[in-house]
């Protein structure tokens, strides 16, 4: 599973999203311009860590992650 490249680009507002666990792949200039403070995880950091994060995703490097989070049954970050 991917994201593709531009999915999320432009979504000013967004604080918080939700990963699946199969994710492999997070294509170009997803996360880039908004205001991302929260990245929600299933698995492990180390899993985490396999994903192919391509260029101009720099809000993924200040955001928060939360591992190993369960996101049917959690409450709001």
């Amino acid at each position: 599973m991917e994201i593709a490249n531009y999915a999320f680009s432009g979504y000013m507002n967004l604080e918080s999203i939700g990963m699946p666990s199969g994710l492999k792949k997070i294509g170009w200039d997803n996360f880039d311009d908004g205001t991302i403070q929260n990245i929600l995880y299933p698995l492990s950091s180390e899993e985490w860590d396999n994903i192919d994060i391509q260029p101009n995703n720099s809000e993924l490097s200040s955001a928060n992650y939360h591992f190993n989070f369960d996101l049917v049954y959690s409450e709001n970050v």
